[in-house]
């Protein structure tokens, strides 16, 4: 990436004249059929940076001669970013020292493919840069400020904080193929800098106000919300105000972030703040110690300030909910004790530019001071001032000119801060006509262009491990650390997984209840509760019947306004991804199509964060009222259901008609249904219908569950084992539950196995930079010709260049340059030539690469051992017994537009409940099963982990699920073998197979305990909690995730 800018960049000073210059120059070669290329020069240097055929080499000055006739200039650049794009305007903001701070205004692209379609991919990767929020910092003598650093850690450490190095990815292409990033390419900053000059007496000082916006959780203000598992909040921002005096620094910081919890903010808000928490209580309370033993130790000693509305009437209802989760977590976290918690109603108590409030805030602060410092360090000489005892007022005239200039800083800095975030300048309660406006540009932005930015955000971020079917699975198994190691890396370690996971075996309760809304649904009475509200009950409720025995822990719930459609929710339980899905289909004996089509439907259309769709998890289990009936005549029916002949109604049963002809739930398993259909009762009767419409019985209510095949031809692979598949004799509806217990098969990562699996990994793929040394004497064109020919019978040659008296060649794949030089000598046309790597230490270089993604903040300084007790590595913690469920709620009118005009109806409800138990190893015994869809399979440890062919595929190919065949009535059929959904565009020479490595020894698991069938769910009095009556309809789908 390069800089061009139409702005002067040039800043006069007393003292000092200093400019930046277009010290870049790119140059372009397009001669088809050859490779397009591009020549990036630096004035300042001698040699010359070659992009050709995805591969980066440095060009001496003699090379640069001999190839730079055949290049036409493209453009005059400031800098270079990476290699996603090249950078093209700046303006100067400040100058501090000998560095000057430039803002990013103008971007151009370079596509190294020379395609005009790439254009269309950038492009709202290009607004994001030129937003003129994102800083790099140029000095003409030595190296440059580093703005990722506060003044504090720059004394302590030199390396960049990776936290805010925004354009780290675009380094990495550098990285593999050895090249010195710091001489080429610039670190660029995302938020917001201000600085000023302020004359002290004959001196000159420099007041700063820099805010650095993480990028750990990066997002626009509705997509990205509250915190993740690892405990980082949205709109992290670090802020550091600085004062340079010659050789002296005063410094001082302070943070501020979403509140830890997991919260989000759904669907199309004016002027409301309503707030949905995505997990229970229970769920967010790791993430919530892990983000404050981050903060301690980063940072040490902290001050909560909780500047949210407390009142729970009016538009900061949301705010005040969210305000009181976030002090009823802090006073039950173990970080009460040590950091204090402030509230203080800020827009309340300054409404309508009231600051004179804020010695409220200040008061209740002073206590506290004590433990604060300031920053203050003279050449090297580092001092600590007490911010209470540093009798500023003894020169007020100083004191009053640097507040007068920070306190329209502060302004600038934090409308800079809320333009990345929320879209608009900060709505500041002084004018009612710019908030107003403000508050409309923030509602267009929000919910018309945020998705836009947040795509561009993630791309920059992410790049290629954004949205693909290898990367979803490869953020199951690995850190984050490496998922931006090469496509080839993560392949292997994907088809390797059997070397570090451990196998495990959890149970999973699928339970379904159509709880038929009764007329008192449109009583008076309730007419105002809340839908949320009417969930929260439904959800406590289900908590203490489940906790009767074992306590569990409610997760999250998801409620669809809709009579007809589908809810999802999705987690990962250890490494295995586990997805369920509710669905309320289409009514009516005849009306099969319409229920197919639903199904078809829903599958299209449910979508997870990353591009995850249904098919993208390892277990999908479907509950709910797939309303199928059974074609056969209802007196005959009741006959045969007197007499349990079940077996003869079920050749009758349309859903297993549908599935078997291939037109639903292709692949799904169900257990064999024992009991008697679950539809239609008369209310607190057994009978069934004997109203005047007199429905005929069906198993309406239905679990079904799919496991995808890790690789097709395994034959040990177990779908999951049935337990228990039955009803509940609940009559308070006109519906009966259903429940199934399924054993499944899930993986746990063991760390040191997966770090020696990297290791083997990149050693047996070979350098990053494929490239070979050859060592030749003669130069003869046909010589050279016949020499890459039979380096060609190795690998896809993609570059050769001569390096004094070498050839370095280039191979498209690594392994070719590994094989190559394994061989240490050939002989061509009578001459022995010696054959060596460019880089025999590639495994540091990828060293170098996870450095880069991981975190490498130096604290400001050491707290006590006591400070930190709950330490970041809480997600590292052994659970031997997890036990938890999610909940679906189902309300009003169809949500989810499902191709026709949905009838108007009785609003009912429709519930699951999903309980996961995870027991105890050691313990363990084989289940003794009375239902089951297929044969119990034995899994001993030499099973999970016997090695493979590397050449077959490892995961089947997702198929689309609407051309499905036949369904199988036990097992699904074996998927086609060798289909290798990772490979994209094959090399026109195939690299050699890896070495085979053997298995590493593994310790056999324990036996699965028996277990005795589930105790029937006891008849419940009284009627449920109550759903209001809805009035319009909703056609969002809505969907959570947990992972």
């Amino acid at each position: 990436m390069a800089l061009k800018s139409a702005e002067n960049c040039q800043m006069s000073l007393p003292s000092l004249t200093m400019a930046m210059g277009k010290s870049f120059r790119v140059f372009e070669k397009v001669s088809p059929p050859n490779p397009y290329s591009i020549l990036l020069e630096q004035r300042s240097r001698d040699e010359t940076l070659l992009f050709e055929s995805q591969a980066v080499a440095v060009l001496s000055n003699q090379e640069t001669e001999s190839v730079k006739r055949l290049y036409t200039k493209l453009l005059d650049a400031y800098g270079c970013l990476g290699v996603l794009q090249l950078n093209a305007g700046c303006v100067s903001v400040g100058k501090i020292g000998d560095s000057e701070v430039f803002r990013i205004t103008q971007t151009n692209f370079v596509s190294l493919r020379n395609q005009a379609q790439d254009e269309d991919r950038i492009s709202e990767v290009r607004k994001l840069l030129n937003s003129g929020t994102f800083y790099f910092c140029w000095s003409t003598t030595g190296e440059a400020l580093d703005l990722s650093l506060c003044a504090q850690r720059r004394k302590k450490t030199s390396e960049t904080d990776n936290r805010f190095f925004w354009n780290r990815m675009l380094h990495i292409h550098f990285l593999r193929f050895g090249i010195e990033c710091s001489h080429w390419l610039l670190k660029a900053l995302c938020g917001s800098v201000e600085i000023r000059t302020v004359y002290v007496g004959h001196r000159q000082a420099r007041a700063l106000i820099i805010s650095r916006l993480s990028c750990e959780r990066a997002g626009t203000r509705f997509n990205v919300r509250g915190c993740n598992d690892d405990g980082h909040v949205a709109n992290f921002v670090e802020t550091e105000q600085a004062i340079f005096l010659d050789s002296e620094i005063t410094s001082f910081i302070q943070t501020r972030g979403s509140v830890p919890l997991f919260w989000e903010q759904p669907g199309v808000q004016v002027g409301s703040h309503k707030v949905k928490m995505s997990r229970g209580f229970e769920a967010s309370t790791s993430a919530f110690d892990r983000h404050f033993a981050m903060l301690k130790e980063r940072y040490g000693h902290q001050v909560v300030v909780n500047l949210l509305g407390s009142s729970l009437i009016g538009s900061k209802e949301g705010e005040a909910v969210l305000s009181q989760l976030f002090q009823a977590h802090h006073k039950s976290s173990p970080h009460a004790n040590d950091v204090a918690h402030i509230i203080f109603d800020y827009h309340q108590e300054c409404r309508g530019g009231n600051t004179k409030n804020l010695a409220k805030l200040k008061s209740k602060l002073d206590k506290y001071l004590d433990s604060f410092s300031v920053f203050f360090a003279k050449e090297d000489t580092t001092l600590g001032k007490q911010l209470a005892f540093l009798q500023l007022m003894e020169k007020p005239q100083i004191v009053s000119r640097f507040e007068e200039v920070f306190r329209q800083m502060w302004i600038n800095n934090g409308n800079e801060v809320s333009k990345i975030y929320a879209g608009t300048g900060a709505i500041q309660g002084g004018s009612k006509l710019m908030d107003g406006a403000r508050s409309a540009a923030r509602t267009i932005q929000n919910n018309l262009l945020d998705n836009s930015k947040q795509e561009a955000i993630d791309v920059f971020l992410l790049g290629s491990t954004l949205n693909s079917e290898l990367a979803d699975r490869a953020r199951i198994l690995l850190p984050p650390n490496m998922l931006h190691a090469s496509t080839n890396v993560l392949r292997e370690m994907c088809k390797r997984y059997r070397e570090y996971m451990l196998p495990r075996t959890a149970r999973i309760a699928v339970g379904t209840y159509n709880v038929n809304g009764g007329k008192h649904f449109r009583s008076v009475v309730y007419k105002d509760v809340s839908l949320s509200e009417n969930a929260k009950a439904w959800g406590e409720e289900l908590q203490k019947v489940l906790s009767r025995d074992q306590k569990y822990v409610m997760v999250t719930y998801v409620q669809l306004v809709g009579n007809k459609g589908a809810s999802a929710i999705r987690c990962v339980f250890y490494s295995t991804s586990l997805c369920f899905v509710c669905a309320h289909f289409a009514a009516g004996q005849s009306q099969v199509t319409d229920r197919n089509a639903d199904y078809a439907e829903i599958t299209r259309k449910i979508t997870f964060p990353m591009g995850r769709t249904l098919n993208s998890h390892d277990y999908v289990f479907w509950c709910g009222d797939f309303n199928y009936r059974v074609d056969m005549d209802k007196d005959e029916m009741k006959e045969l259901i007197k007499k349990k002949d079940y077996d003869q109604i079920l050749q009758h049963d349309q859903l297993n008609n549908q599935q078997e002809m291939g037109n639903v739930f292709k692949n799904f398993l169900e257990g064999d249904i024992f009991f008697a259909p679950t539809y239609k009762y008369d209310l607190f009767s057994d009978d069934y219908d004997t109203s005047e419409k007199c429905r005929a019985p069906a198993w309406t209510d239905r679990v079904l569950w799919k496991r995808r095949k890790q690789i097709p031809d395994t034959e040990d692979w177990n779908p999951g084992t049935l337990v228990h598949y039955g009803r509940a004799e609940l009559k308070q509806s006109d519906h009966r539950p259903v429940i199934a217990i399924i054993d499944i098969d899930i993986f746990q990562v063991d760390d040191a196995r997966r770090s020696r699996a990297f290791i083997d990994v990149v050693q047996d793929l070979g350098p990053p930079d494929a490239t070979i040394v050859v060592h030749v004497e003669i130069f003869d064109d046909n010589f050279i010709m016949t020499l890459l020919q039979e380096l060609s019978q190795i690998g896809e040659v993609i570059l050769v260049r001569f390096v004094e008296d070498t050839m370095w060649v280039t191979f498209r794949d690594g392994q070719c340059a590994l094989v190559a030089a394994k061989k240490g000598f050939t002989q061509i046309c009578g001459h022995e030539l010696k054959l060596s790597l460019k880089t025999p230490d590639w495994c540091t270089q990828s060293e170098k690469e996870i450095e880069l993604c991981s975190n490498n903040t130096v604290p400001l300084y050491e707290l006590p051992e006591d400070s930190t007790s709950s330490d970041i590595n809480t997600k590292d913690r052994k659970f031997h017994c997890i036990r938890f469920f999610v909940v679906f709620f189902f309300y009003g009118i169809g949500q989810i537009n499902i191709g026709r005009k949905n009838k108007r109806c009785i609003n009912n409800i429709l519930a699951g409940v999903i309980s996961i138990s995870f027991k105890t190893p050691g313990c363990q015994e084989n289940p003794s099963l009375e239902h089951s869809p297929s044969k119990p399979q034995e899994h001993p440890a030499e099973e999970y982990f016997t090695t493979s062919d590397d050449g077959a595929a490892l995961y089947e190919e997702i198929e689309n699920i609407l051309q499905s065949s036949c369904a199988p009535s036990s097992q699904p059929p074996q998927p086609p073998s060798n289909i290798d959904c990772y490979n994209s565009e094959p090399p026109l020479a195939a690299p050699p197979p890896l070495p085979d490595r053997p298995p590493r020894q593994q310790q056999q698991p324990p036996p699965v305990p028996e277990r005795a069938a589930p105790p029937p769910v006891p008849a419940r009095a009284g009627i449920p909690p109550p759903v209001p009556a809805r009035t319009g309809p909703s056609t969002t789908l809505r969907n959570s995730t947990l992972s």
